[in-house]
């Protein structure tokens, strides 16, 4: 199953964000692996500093083990400092987004 989804990136943080995945953790694509995650692509529109990601995932369930992974939890707070944040100071704004159209 495809899934997707939108982030906002604070503004001035592109390139440490490029940089950041140019060197990802070996553990963690190893627990996105385990996690039943494949084939996931992140693109920037760096006018409005929004991430659009895509991935596939075996299962649902499968996949929300990943938020209890250590390694995982570690990356999101390294990553925090880019992303923009909710107004409680709660994780990054974020949105799942809705298939409309897909053509393999």
């Amino acid at each position: 199953m495809r899934t997707a989804f939108q982030i906002k990136l604070r503004p001035g943080c592109a390139e440490e964000y490029r940089r950041r995945h140019a060197a990802i953790w070996p553990e963690l694509l190893r627990s996105l692996r385990g996690a039943g995650v494949s084939d996931y692509t992140i693109w920037l529109d760096s006018e409005s500093g929004t991430l659009f990601a895509q991935r596939r995932i075996e299962s649902p369930e499968q996949f929300k083990c990943l938020r209890e992974d250590p390694v995982f939890q570690r990356w999101q707070e390294f990553m925090e400092d880019l992303l923009e944040q909710n107004p409680d100071g709660s994780g990054a704004l974020s949105c799942a987004l809705q298939e409309v159209f897909h053509m393999d």
